[in-house]
């Protein structure tokens, strides 16, 4: 039996019944502490910051696959009957065959390169852009270049996204005198837009007055099959979860959805155009496969 001296008095029990509740609530908070810290740590970098700002389309219609089809141009006379459509000047033109799938003329107006692939390159002899782009309105560009493309069988309607500045540069990539402004317009096939390939649209770089135009004309063809596509929704859903692990200081605001067409150049049996649910951020556009719910592309537009 233990001395009287030795057993704790009641003080001395109760002082260290509350240094063990002490002792034990301090581990507890500094645990606690632990896991807010890795909580954190792994929401931080669990994808850009995602914002949808635009209501989502409810409708999820019926949409074929389409199939390109090149213009399959392979003689001197196949470019010119080709180039006149959009440049008459070039009607009696003398088409030189180049020995790489190319054709090229030249006008008093203007030179000329017809590819196989259906591709024009048209430049103005009187192309140079006459001012500085940093003294040039870019409405002035932008009213330039919509003029000369409904001038050479611009298509209607047709959207315009305006691209990064163009000039000449020096040998380390300098920027010595910036000329114009790039300005692409994109195609509609059954009222929605065919958009993810600027070489399936037409391109004009415009200053004061156009520097040159380049366009594709291919015919498009849609399969037999046709589909409904997935839901806005289960599209945005994908999209997310795509974006899982990337920057989070990368903020995505989406202001609007809308269906489209989005051409997917690397199949085997060549490209083909996709159903794709377009998520537009003010910068840039991100696309959906409507049928399968795979992310096509992030960042397709820039400004």
């Amino acid at each position: 039996m233990a001395a009287e001296s030795d057993m704790p008095s009641i003080g001395e029990a109760y002082l260290g019944h509350r240094a063990q509740l002490a002792i034990r609530l301090t581990l507890a908070v500094l645990f606690i502490a632990a896991l807010v810290v890795i909580y954190v740590d792994m929401t931080m970098d669990r994808g850009p910051y995602m914002v949808l700002r635009s209501p989502l389309p409810v409708e999820q219609p019926e949409m074929k696959v389409l199939m390109i089809t090149p213009m399959g141009i392979d003689s001197a006379a196949d470019a010119r009957s080709y180039a006149s459509m959009y440049f008459p000047e070039f009607a009696d033109a003398e088409f030189s065959d180049d020995g790489d799938g190319s054709y090229d003329a030249e006008s008093e107006e203007a030179l000329i390169v017809v590819y196989a692939s259906g591709r024009i390159q048209y430049t103005p002899r009187d192309g140079d852009a006459g001012m500085p782009i940093d003294s040039l309105p870019l409405e002035v560009a932008a009213n330039v270049s919509e003029g000369f493309i409904r001038a050479h069988g611009g298509l209607e309607p047709y959207e315009e996204y305006q691209r990064h500045t163009v000039g000449s540069v020096d040998d380390d990539g300098n920027i010595l005198e910036i000329k114009a402004r790039s300005f692409y317009y994109h195609r509609r096939y059954d009222g929605y837009w065919v958009l993810g390939d600027d070489g399936l649209g037409t391109m004009v770089l415009a200053g004061t007055r156009a520097v040159s135009l380049s366009r594709t004309a291919l015919v498009l063809n849609a399969s037999s099959e046709t589909r409904q596509v997935i839901s806005a929704h289960a599209a945005w859903n994908a999209l997310v979860e795509s974006m899982d692990g990337g920057d989070r200081s990368n903020r995505v605001s989406v202001t609007s959805v809308e269906l489209c067409y989005y051409v997917v150049d690397s199949r085997e049996d060549g490209p083909a155009i996709f159903p794709a649910w377009r998520f537009v951020d003010p910068d840039l556009d991100y696309f959906v496969n409507a049928l399968t719910g795979e992310v096509l592309s992030g960042g397709y537009r820039s400004k």
